[in-house]
């Protein structure tokens, strides 16, 4: 959406049409706000968002929510694009195409990882989807993954009263910061009340029919909410173009 505001700021409506897809239900909002939300810190979700389709269309960017591009056909410049909640598909013409797909997490190969009641938290359904899970009031709380998200999320639900522990893999939380500081972090999570378990690999996430615990290679940790708090982005498939 940057992309489109910038070319819009270049050339007028009349000049240039500007079509953008977006297979999810929301553009433009701040995904730094997802566990705050969750954590009830932030009141209303709305407040995260930017710049909603509607404000798009005032600046005659037509902004297409709950599309996905299913195939590109580079002779024909046309985009196949499937309507989600209509469930039918057209081909769109264009002139100029950008790709911004990004990246999108990775879950870890964890048996049970796909089990229901293990959330990420990566766009912003995610972290509509944790509000209502923190809202039902989940008895106990293991986030895996002690990154930025993992930490917030896990400040958050303890926030909302939910016994949470977190497991990380390192031997502190942070992995990507010097271990001394990381050592402060993970007290200083400690001090809000997570319960930290480092230097312990998850082995699996168990349940029947829905998640029940997690398993690492210490210890059985009950939980009836998962978070995957550190899944590492894996890249867009699409090719880079050679520079």
């Amino acid at each position: 959406m940057s992309a489109a505001t910038q070319a819009r700021k270049r050339r007028d409506a009349d000049d240039l049409e500007i079509v953008a897809f977006e297979r999810g239900g929301h553009t433009s909002y701040s995904a730094c706000g997802l566990p705050y939300y969750a954590g009830d810190v932030v009141k209303d979700w709305r407040t995260l968002v930017a710049r909603t389709p509607e404000q798009f269309a005032e600046q005659r960017i037509d902004a297409r929510i709950r599309h996905e591009v299913e195939a590109i056909d580079l002779r024909a410049r046309r985009v196949r694009v499937r309507d989600l909640d209509a469930g039918r598909t057209s081909d769109e013409p264009w002139d100029v195409l950008v790709i911004a797909t990004g990246s999108q997490p990775l879950r870890p190969p964890i048996p049970g990882v796909d089990l229901p009641g293990v959330d990420g938290l990566s766009v912003l359904q995610d972290g509509l989807d944790l509000r209502a899970a923190a809202d039902a009031g989940p008895r106990r709380a293991v986030v895996v993954g002690g990154g930025y998200i993992g930490l917030e999320a896990a400040e958050a639900l303890v926030g909302r009263g939910v016994p949470t522990a977190l497991v990380e893999a390192g031997p502190e939380v942070m992995g990507r910061i010097d271990p001394d500081m990381g050592a402060l972090v993970s007290q200083a999570a400690r001090d809000v009340g997570v319960v930290l378990y480092t230097g312990e690999p998850v082995e699996a996430i168990e349940g029947d029919g829905r998640v029940r615990a997690v398993r690492t290679a210490a210890r059985t940790l009950e939980a009836d909410l998962v978070v995957l708090g550190s899944a590492p982005a894996r890249p867009s498939p699409w090719p880079r173009r050679p520079a």
